[in-house]
């Protein structure tokens, strides 16, 4: 299930990270969701997107019809900010050349993240 920010920030409102839990709710096959960035750092503004990374359960790559039907129920959804959606063993691969300065701080992420679910 999702890991969206928590809204104590205000930075989600609530309609939307419930719109968002239902539009991950629908996908048909076992998935995980992460949020990353200064959404979830605390470091976003009113105009910040949301950097999403959803992956199965297996670690797989998504089947593209399914990513590509959760990517355009949240662009067609009234969600007001813009959402990025990554396939998470595809866009994870650059990360295994992180730092373990950078491989820190997203671990960090991972466990406030996890703190949530």
């Amino acid at each position: 299930m999702a890991a969206l920010p928590d809204n104590r920030s205000k930075l989600l409102r609530q309609k939307d990270k419930n719109a968002l839990e239902t539009i991950f709710a629908s996908v048909q096959i076992p998935i995980e969701v992460w949020a990353y960035g200064s959404r979830v750092s605390g470091g976003a503004h009113s105009g910040s997107d949301l950097d999403l990374v959803i992956r199965s359960a297996d670690l797989t790559p998504l089947p593209p019809a399914i990513f590509n039907e959760v990517y355009w129920k949240i662009k067609d959804s009234n969600i007001p900010i813009l959402v990025d959606l990554f396939d998470g063993p595809v866009y994870m691969k650059p990360f295994i050349k992180i730092s373990i300065n950078s491989m820190k701080y997203f671990l960090a992420i991972l466990i406030l993240i996890l703190k949530h679910l």
